[in-house]
């Protein structure tokens, strides 16, 4: 078991498994879950759970950007997409065997566009079997011949990109790139597979957000991940399409007071080269998207684990240092919630010390 809250691993015995089985499918009135949190409130957790830490790396989450190929060019794209590597399976299947020995719960497969890598298929089924895991997607290469060859395997989420109704869609990925889209994330529910929808808002798509909740309850859509536009990769070239943070939660809070489709978010401290690392797709480890100067090492020349343990103390330091540090933050009511936010953003706003703006709009609007 992994506890989002403290980031700790644990093995739990199976009393404890049949438990949360049962109080998950609602096996439990609502009286009878009254008494067993009563009960619970008052015991040691490990006690009556039996549950043992698991000693092991604080890794959590592994971000794999397998590819830098792409079939569309997006005006808000994190990356400056390249066309000019896919990082090799059996580099891939080295860092998921390491990854898998340090006690990694989740990954996260992106691009590019992931299915433009040639290795896909081996890509999933191999990651699936040692993971929990998501695939980043446009959709529009999710054929019914490329799902049937994955049809068995068990995946989280495939988080398909609709940015808004199509007018608006097209006006951010291309002609002819919303109906192929809506077709991918047909054939992924066909084999059953669980779709939620990445939305960025934008200048291009805000006036309509509304009509997109509805098009997406419509087509039983029920998990939206909804981000404002970081100013990276081709948002350079594109400010124009970028929203204010308040502008966008804004937005959002409009949606949040009205729609269950849109599920407010606890924020969590920052675990950038500890708890989380993103590989990408040169080989590069670096720590987070929003840290790309601080490259750790590179797996197609050292082993993930060696990479990973030899983690630069300067980086490390910034991220544990004396929390006085953050003098902007010290009188917010928010504190607790946004855990102070990104440093990545902050550092990109110009002051590595200073407001993660994102989140103050967000956690000071919703």
């Amino acid at each position: 078991m992994f506890s989002l809250k403290n980031r700790r691993k644990f093995i739990a015995n199976e009393y404890t498994i049949n438990l949360l089985k049962d109080i998950s499918v609602g096996n439990y009135n609502e009286e009878e879950s009254l008494q067993l949190e009563t009960y619970l409130m008052q015991l040691n957790l490990k006690k009556p759970f039996n549950v043992i830490e698991k000693k092991s790396t604080e890794l959590t989450t592994l971000q794999i950007q397998i590819t830098d190929f792409c079939n569309i060019r997006c005006k808000h794209c994190l990356h400056d997409i390249k066309n000019t590597v896919h990082l090799p399976f059996e580099s891939i299947k080295r860092l998921l065997d390491d990854a898998e020995k340090m006690d990694c719960v989740y990954v996260n497969i992106t691009g590019g566009e992931s299915f433009m890598h040639p290795d896909i298929e081996k890509i999933i089924k191999y990651a699936s079997q040692k993971f929990e895991i998501r695939i980043q997607t446009n959709g529009m290469l999710c054929s019914e011949k490329q799902i049937d060859k994955i049809k068995n395997c068990h995946v989280n989420s495939f988080n398909v990109s609709l940015d808004g109704i199509k007018e608006d869609h097209e006006k951010i990925r291309g002609t002819d790139t919303f109906e192929k889209a809506l077709n991918g994330i047909a054939i992924l529910q066909k084999y059953g597979f669980n779709v939620e929808i990445n939305h960025v808002v934008s200048t291009v798509n805000v006036e309509n957000f509304e009509r997109f909740i509805d098009f997406c309850k419509s087509n039983n859509l029920n998990q939206i991940n909804i981000s404002p536009i970081m100013e990276y990769g081709c948002a350079v070239q594109n400010k124009d399409i970028i929203l204010p943070p308040k502008k966008v939660f804004d937005t959002l809070n409009i949606s949040y007071s009205n729609d269950s489709l849109l599920k407010k978010r606890e924020g969590f401290p920052c675990g950038a080269g500890i708890c989380n690392n993103y590989i990408l797709a040169n080989g590069d480890v670096i720590p987070c998207i929003e840290f790309t100067e601080y490259v750790q090492g590179n797996i197609n020349q050292k082993s993930y684990s060696e990479i990973y343990m030899k983690f630069p103390k300067s980086f490390s330091e910034i991220l544990t240092t004396d929390k006085r540090n953050f003098v902007s933050c010290h009188e917010c009511k928010e504190l607790s919630n946004c855990n102070y936010g990104c440093r990545g953003r902050a550092k990109n706003e110009g002051d590595f010390w200073g407001i993660d703006s994102t989140s103050c709009s967000f956690y000071k609007t919703v």
